[in-house]
């Protein structure tokens, strides 16, 4: 039998996120060997995790709230994209085979793409809200020339 690929996300609470359904689901429909559990990571423990991944198993993982910020800063990155450089914030990690870290943030790609498809230009725009998230539609914002972007928090 061949090994399961193990992924996830990492957050605190991510008890209630419903990612492990659903991308099991689409590993089983794909016939792939591979799995996707929530790991729920209190901040004060995210330190031993990122030490723990080259043992762990973990082939890659995504990142909620609280973690978002934090990781880009604490983890030793083997290569970052260029929105995780610019946001600051990373949401989803490739762990390589000697615990290599390569992170990218896909938040301000999914949101431009949609603004692009439905032909939206965006020149003023009010987020509620400083998390990754937030800080990820303000930067696909100001590279859609968004003039004016308040931000309330």
């Amino acid at each position: 039998m061949k090994d399961i690929k193990r992924y996830g996300l990492i957050g605190y609470p991510v008890k209630h996120s419903f990612s492990a359904s659903m991308h099991n689901a689409a590993f089983q429909a794909l016939g792939l060997s591979a799995g996707y559990e929530l790991l729920e990571i209190a901040p004060p423990d995210l330190p031993d995790f990122l030490s723990g991944l080259p043992v762990s198993g973990i082939k890659g993982f995504n990142v909620t709230i609280p973690h978002k910020e934090t990781i880009y800063s604490l983890a030793k990155w083997n290569s970052l994209d260029e929105g995780a450089r610019g946001i600051k914030a990373v949401n989803t990690v490739r762990v390589g085979p000697h615990g290599e870290l390569d992170g990218y943030n896909t938040d301000w790609a999914g949101f431009s793409r949609h603004l692009t498809e439905l032909g939206i230009k965006v020149r003023r725009a009010a987020l509620i809200g400083s998390g990754g998230a937030a800080r990820a539609i303000a930067y696909a914002l100001a590279r859609q020339n968004a003039t004016n972007i308040a931000i309330f928090d």
